[in-house]
């Protein structure tokens, strides 16, 4: 990854539920909704390959494909027709990736769809995504039900907001 790539940054709106200290949802512009849509893209290899390169010791284990990814890896070329064909285990390529760019989703009627009735129980907050952040996203995407809240909120990126006493 090139550090130009590195260097993106994106502006959330992220609106959180006080009492709960839950992400409800969170507005972006469509470059962001496009960093989120193409995790779906990516082959796991890749995912496995760029948390562990990010995260280093502390990277989370998918299961049982960390430990496949690390034998993979270590195994000699020997067990492999060509490096190459190696290669493209440890970095594979998923053929959508020029085609997750051209996605647009249309996000309508949040509030009422997630039920939200009362928002004095909500509060705003801007949050800035870079490189650390999205990966952070695609971690807790992977170990979370809840992505955004625990890559946002319990990883302290924003403050989370004071219950009143």
């Amino acid at each position: 990854m090139t550090d130009a790539s590195k260097d993106f940054k994106f502006t959330l709106k992220v609106m959180i539920d006080k009492k709960k200290k839950k992400v409800l949802f969170a507005e972006s512009d469509c470059q962001f909704v496009d960093v989120l849509l193409s995790f779906l893209t990516l082959p796991l290899g890749r995912i496995i390959r760029a948390l562990s390169d990010h995260y280093v010791e502390k990277a989370p284990t998918i299961g049982s494909l960390s430990n496949l990814y690390r034998s993979l890896a270590c195994a000699d070329n020997a067990y492999f027709v060509t490096e190459d064909a190696k290669k493209l285990l440890l970095n594979p390529r998923s053929p959508f990736e020029v085609e997750y760019g051209k996605l647009k989703p249309s996000i309508c009627q949040i509030v009422s769809l997630l039920g939200i009735t009362n928002m004095d129980e909500a509060e705003a907050f801007d949050v800035k995504i870079g490189f650390n952040q999205a990966l952070s996203i695609l971690k807790a995407s992977l170990t979370s039900t809840s992505a955004l809240t625990d890559a946002l909120l319990n990883s302290m990126l924003i403050k989370q907001p004071k219950t009143e006493a």
